[in-house]
């Protein structure tokens, strides 16, 4: 199954995006992740023009966090590594399909690495 158009294997990768970011997260607090994950897709579902990018959009935004110095791609997150300041700590796949705007555009605009280049 491929939700939104990615690989299952993706949830296995958020949810240790997840454990970096939260530490030792309890199954009360992956359970309101989850449903809040949940309510985002049935926003993406119900609205999918106003909701999610399309994969062309989504492609693009891929390719702009390759190139920016706080993606982490290892973990493929928006945080160059665990502590850091810098960047939000999202799951940038899931992130680029449902997000309106990226971090480094809303903070450092100057800079010129994110979405809006």
């Amino acid at each position: 199954m491929r939700p939104f158009g990615l690989k299952s294997e993706r949830f296995w990768d958020w949810e240790i995006t997840i454990e970096d970011e939260l530490g030792a997260v309890l199954w009360r607090d992956k359970l309101n992740i989850i449903l809040s994950i949940i309510k985002v897709a049935g926003r993406a579902i119900l609205r999918p023009r106003k909701a999610t990018a399309d994969r062309k959009e989504w492609r693009r935004r891929m390719k702009c966090c390759y190139r920016c110095p706080v993606y982490n791609k290892r973990r493929q997150r928006c945080r160059p590594f665990t502590g850091s300041v810098l960047g939000c700590g999202c799951y940038m796949p899931y992130a680029a399909l449902l997000k309106e705007t990226c971090w480094a555009d809303d903070n450092m605009p100057e800079e010129h690495i994110g979405w809006k280049g």
